[in-house]
């Protein structure tokens, strides 16, 4: 089912997949688009390990506030990239 594949993809590249239906349910759909905007971080790290060899990295992220646990899209890993050739 493409739709299946289409939360799959979207899952494991730290996205969500939405499907607005008909146009009573787009107002509903659109309004949480916005809202799952609103909420996006970028957060950005290197570890002081960091190999650029090409290697998969997997990540694990919490976030909490107040004591409360809060919904993290990510991605489940990265690829390092690799160094630049030396010219």
């Amino acid at each position: 089912d493409a739709d299946k594949v289409l939360e799959i993809l979207a899952e494991r590249t730290g996205g969500e997949a939405m499907f607005p239906g008909d146009l009573h349910t787009l107002g509903s759909s659109l309004d949480k688009l916005r809202d799952l905007i609103r909420s996006r971080y970028f957060i950005d790290y290197k570890p002081t390990d960091f190999q650029p060899n090409g290697s998969y990295h997997t990540i694990s992220i919490i976030a909490e506030k107040n004591g409360k646990h809060l919904q993290v899209r990510a991605r489940k890993g990265y690829h390092a990239r690799l160094e630049a050739p030396q010219k």
